[in-house]
């Protein structure tokens, strides 16, 4: 189940997701670095990167 927040920039939907612990340790490094904002920042920029690299179409009508 999802829940839908209010955040700056726009409604957004909280969905929960399981990683091997290697990745989840590999994002900490880079939040802590300071190089995300956190976890979530991580998460929507490679997803964004995905679907404008390789399904653009699918962000067309959206």
């Amino acid at each position: 189940m999802s829940r839908r927040v209010k955040r700056k920039g726009g409604e957004t939907t909280v969905i929960s997701i399981s990683l091997p612990m290697n990745y989840v340790e590999a994002i900490d490094v880079l939040v802590k670095r300071k190089i995300y904002y956190s976890r979530s920042d991580l998460v929507r920029e490679a997803i964004r990167n995905l679907l404008s690299s390789r399904f653009p179409h699918l962000l067309e009508n959206i």
